[in-house]
């Protein structure tokens, strides 16, 4: 960090007193000094200052998310800016963030992400750069990384700008192909590197997958979540043997999910999908999981008609029929008919004919089992025989080009009280077994205000998800609940920042102070529960072992 800052021409004119202010601060103070007493005539001076500072305003809103600027497209845009200018602190970025997340909070843990390497050594040198032996070792709070699939609605070929989706590619002839080779390259490199050395488990914490939420689907992750938990596990039991005072825990799994949804029904899916197959394990989180503490009846009032493609709408009625056969549900006749006709009709429409349902419910659930999509040989599934009429469904989902085609064709939705009752069941049972299971949802005021719109931040589903300490609405299932930053550069945040938001939202709602701090206080400790991180990290001798040639 030191050495970013005497990289700063300003440092070598105003000095280093870091710890005062920055030294764009400091320059700012006296320029305005200046012209406010002796330069006030100096309108050379003035000009510079002025346009210096112009500079500045603008190159902060290039990088930044304004307030009132809605949509995850808006956060793909400003954090794809982020990284160009990264160069500059290529090697420190972590103990950038490390000093950046300290201010303001008592900060007794860390985890930081960004996306893996394809080469295991560079996964390896990224870990060991991770552990951020510059903090002073009594103020040394634990740190993890967290290393995350990005998804990505498109890739360019030969020039060209071609959905991910699309099954038309050449070297792959499925949906998602080359998208999945290149997270298994990643995955794999991130499993030879804990296999080459174990040890990086200290601060290698967690898997992730963030970005645009819409664009890949569930079952795409499948086959990299198990390679790298395989190989984390397979570390974990060496290093229990060799270094059983570091007392290292299963490697986390975090899953951004339930933010961005075209219908409530689609973002439940998504969540649900990540407990019904198995690629979120107790005690592993949920990113933003809105969908899940979102009021349907408010939800319905405000979306009356929404327009969806017609693969996501017959995955929706799909995913609701599995509710109705498993008994977990209620199941009204009249609800289950307009279901199944809806979905009868939706299937001529994809798939040329109408559809089993029955079969097309067990090819949902089967394209979510690896040992399916390696049968198929996934993710190159040229001249690949499937075995049965299930795998027929799921192969030809796959490599359809057509069907495909049809798929993303748009429905008009209207809500319907029946889809109502659906929503607010399922609402429920779904906060029941994230409880059940002792998995977090991480909330991130700042990004969910923006990315979903909602408004204001005292309407956001975290008051849901844990009811108001001498609040109305006890008959809420409480979640863990942590409060985080997500992005802090695009969303120009903190997380004393988004503490201090949520605490002003808590009081705008005629909460008392004494309550608005006990809750938060209790979500401070749902964070410090939930970490990934290990307490051994934070030792340096333990660090040392990890990279010696960082000591």
């Amino acid at each position: 960090m030191a050495d970013v800052l005497e990289a700063d021409p300003l440092t070598e004119w105003l000095g280093g007193s870091h710890d005062v202010a920055t030294t764009e601060t400091r320059l700012s103070r006296r320029g305005l000094a200046y012209l406010l007493h002796e330069g006030r005539k100096d309108r050379p001076f003035a000009r510079a200052f002025w346009q210096y500072q112009r500079i500045r305003a603008l190159t902060f809103r290039h990088l930044s998310v304004e307030p009132g600027t809605a949509g995850l497209g808006w956060f793909q845009q400003h954090y794809e800016r982020i990284s160009p200018l990264r160069s500059c602190i290529d090697g420190a970025g972590f103990d950038v963030a490390v000093h950046s997340a300290r201010r303001g909070v008592g900060l007794a843990a860390i985890e930081m992400r960004t996306s893996p390497e394809r080469s295991w050594a560079k996964v390896r040198d990224l870990v060991r750069e991770a552990c951020v032996p510059s903090v002073d070792d009594k103020a040394r709070p634990e740190v993890g990384l967290v290393l995350h699939f990005l998804k990505k609605d498109s890739r360019k070929h030969a020039g060209k700008k071609r959905l991910n989706a699309d099954p038309r590619q050449r070297g792959h002839g499925c949906r998602f192909g080359a998208f999945s080779f290149g997270c298994m390259e990643e995955a794999a490199a991130i499993a030879v590197a804990l296999t080459h050395q174990p040890e990086l488990l200290l601060v290698l914490r967690g898997i992730d997958v963030a970005s645009d939420e819409l664009s890949v689907p569930t079952w795409a992750f499948v086959l990299p979540f198990e390679r790298v938990r395989r190989a984390a596990h397979r570390a974990g039991a060496r290093l229990a043997r060799t270094h059983p005072h570091w007392k290292v825990k299963p490697l986390g799994a975090t899953y951004h999910a339930g933010e961005d949804f075209r219908r409530l029904a689609e973002g439940l899916r998504r969540m649900h999908e990540l407990l019904e197959f198995g690629l979120l394990e107790a005690g592993d989180r949920i990113g933003h999981g809105l969908a899940a503490g979102v009021d349907p009846e408010r939800w319905a009032r405000e979306h009356p008609v929404t327009v969806q493609p017609v693969e996501e709408r017959l995955l929706d009625l799909l995913w609701e029929l599995d509710w109705y056969k498993s008994g977990e549900l209620p199941a009204d006749a009249g609800r289950v008919e307009q279901v199944r006709a809806e979905a009868l009709d939706l299937t001529k429409r994809m798939f040329g004919a109408c559809q089993d349902l029955d079969h097309l419910g067990l090819a949902r659930r089967s394209l979510h089992e690896s040992a399916v999509l390696r049968r198929l040989g996934y993710p190159f599934v040229h001249g690949r025989v499937p075995e049965d009429d299930i795998e027929k469904l799921v192969h030809r989902y796959l490599t359809d080009a057509p069907m495909f085609a049809r798929g993303q064709d748009l429905v008009e939705v209207r809500m319907s009280d029946g889809e109502l009752r659906m929503l607010r069941l399922v609402g429920h049972r779904l906060r029941v077994e994230i409880a059940r299971r002792e998995m977090t949802i991480e909330a991130n005021p700042t990004s969910n205000l923006l990315i979903n719109d909602m408004g204001s931040v005292d309407s956001h589903p975290a008051f849901r998800f844990q009811p108001i300490p001498g609040g109305s609405r006890h008959d809420e299932q409480p979640v863990q609940l942590s409060i985080n930053t997500d992005d802090p550069i695009s969303f120009a945040t903190s997380l004393g920042d988004e503490y201090a938001y949520l605490y002003g939202a808590l009081l705008s709602g005629k909460v008392g102070a004494h309550h608005a701090l006990q809750w938060l206080a209790a979500r401070r400790d749902d964070g410090f529960r939930s970490r990934f991180t290990l307490p051994a990290s934070s030792d340096l001798k333990a660090v040392h072992e990890l990279s010696p040639s960082r000591r």
